[in-house]
C-alpha cells in the first residue's frame, strides 16, 4: 500500500510490519488527530474467503476485549473489495526486538509475564483462545506496559460445541499448511489436534523461558527438527539464570507439560502465582555480605564519632574534679554522605550506623 493514500479519515503515512496473515502500515487520523496501525490483509489473500473470514473474526475477538494489555480496535474501514482493521499504535520494542539486546533481568521478565498472563486471561474468559503467543506479538512500551496483538489466528472454545471447533480448526488448515510459529506450538497444537487455552499456557511457557534465556526452549533448523523437540525433548533447564527462584522452575515446568491434562490447566493461576513471586523477591534479594561488611565497618567509625561528640557536650557542661583526666576526640571516618542513627550492638562490641557506602543505603 503506497504511503499517502487515503482510506476514509486515514493517510497512510508508513509501514509498520508484514506477515503471512497480515501487513500493518501507520496511518494518520485526521478527523481525530492521531496515528494508528490500520491492519490489511496480504494482496495474495484479498480475494481469499477464508482469509477473509479469519479477518473478520479478528476483529469481533478484539472488539469483545477491553483490557489494558491488549492492543485495542478503533473500528473498521471498507474500499471497494478491500477491509481494513483500524488498530492502537502501540509504541515501543517488540519481545523480539527488546530480546536482541540480551536476556531481560528477572524482575523485569516477571512484571511482564504477570500482564501477558493477565491479557490471556481476559481472552480465555472470552472464550477466545489466541494460538499465536510468540515474541513478535506482544510490544513493550517505553513506560514497561506489555501489550498483546495480532488475534488474526484465534478461535473460540467455549461457545462452540467440540465438532464445530474442530470443524474451525480444519477450515484454518485444510490446505495442509501449520498456521502459528512451530517454536511455540504446543504438541496438539502442532500436531492438528485440537487445542484449547492449555496451548496458549504452552506458548506462555515457551516466552517467559526465552524471556530469561534469550533462547526459545525448543528450537531446530528445519520444522521436523523443532517438531521433533517438542515431542520429545525437554528444555535445557540449565540455561535459565542461576538465581532464577524454584518456584519460577516449577511454574515453567507445568506450563511446559506434553501431556495437556498435566499441564497447567488456567492461565490466571500462572499469574498468581508469578505475583507471589514478585511479592518474595525482597526477602530473597538481600545485600550481599561484601555490602553488609562495607556498610557495617563504615557504620562503626561514623557512630563512634557520634558518641565520642556526644560525651564531649555533656563533659564541658560540667565541672571537671582536679585531676580529671582531659577528654580527647579522635575523628573515626571520613566517608562521603550522609551518616545517622549511630547505635551499639547487642554484645556492646561495636557501633553500627545508617550510612551511604558507595550509592548503597
Amino acid at each position: 500500500m503506497e504511503v499517502g493514500r487515503r482510506i476514509g479519515s486515514y493517510e497512510i503515512t508508513g509501514t509498520l510490519g508484514a506477515g503471512a496473515m497480515g501487513q500493518v502500515f501507520l496511518a494518520r487520523d485526521h478527523r481525530l488527530g492521531r496515528d494508528v496501525a490500520i491492519k490489511a490483509l496480504p494482496d495474495v489473500l484479498a480475494g481469499d474467503p477464508e482469509a477473509m473470514l479469519r479477518f473478520e473474526r479478528e476483529a469481533r475477538f478484539l472488539a469483545s476485549l477491553n483490557h489494558p494489555n491488549i492492543a485495542a480496535i478503533y473500528g473498521v474501514e471498507e474500499t471497494g473489495d478491500e477491509r481494513f482493521l483500524v488498530l492502537e499504535l502501540v509504541p515501543g520494542d517488540t519481545l523480539d526486538e527488546r530480546l536482541t539486546r540480551g536476556p531481560i533481568p528477572l524482575v523485569e521478565a516477571l512484571s511482564l509475564a504477570v500482564q501477558i498472563a493477565s491479557a490471556l486471561e481476559a481472552a480465555h474468559a472470552a472464550d477466545i483462545v489466541h494460538r499465536d503467543l510468540k515474541p513478535t506479538n506482544v510490544k513493550v512500551t517505553p513506560g514497561g506496559r506489555a501489550k498483546l496483538l495480532d488475534f488474526g489466528i484465534a478461535k473460540q472454545t467455549a461457545s462452540l460445541d467440540p465438532l464445530a471447533a474442530r470443524s474451525q480448526d480444519v477450515t484454518l488448515t485444510r490446505a495442509g499448511a501449520v498456521i502459528g510459529t512451530p517454536q511455540y506450538m504446543s504438541p496438539e497444537q502442532l500436531f492438528g489436534e485440537s487445542v484449547d487455552r492449555r496451548s496458549d499456557v504452552w506458548a506462555f511457557g515457551c516466552l517467559l523461558f526465552e524471556m530469561l534465556t534469550r533462547r526459545p526452549p525448543f528450537s531446530g533448523s528445519s520444522f521436523l527438527e523443532v517438531a521433533e523437540r517438542i515431542r520429545s525433548a525437554e528444555p535445557d533447564w540449565t540455561l535459565l539464570p542461576r538465581g532464577t527462584p524454584s518456584e519460577l522452575r516449577r511454574l515453567l515446568a507445568r506450563c511446559l507439560r506434553r501431556n495437556l491434562h498435566d499441564r497447567l490447566h488456567d492461565i490466571g493461576d500462572a499469574r498468581i502465582e508469578l505475583e507471589e513471586i514478585i511479592a518474595s523477591l525482597p526477602r530473597r534479594h538481600r545485600a550481599s555480605p561484601r555490602r553488609l561488611v562495607l556498610a557495617l565497618s563504615g557504620a562503626l567509625a561514623v557512630a563512634m564519632a557520634a558518641l565520642a561528640t556526644t560525651l564531649a557536650v555533656r563533659g564541658s557542661s560540667e565541672i571537671s574534679a582536679p585531676g580529671s583526666a582531659s577528654l580527647r576526640l579522635t575523628q573515626l571516618t571520613t566517608a562521603e554522605g550522609v551518616e545517622q542513627f549511630p547505635a551499639w550492638a547487642p554484645d556492646g562490641g561495636a557501633v553500627v550506623y545508617s550510612g551511604d557506602v558507595g550509592g548503597i543505603r
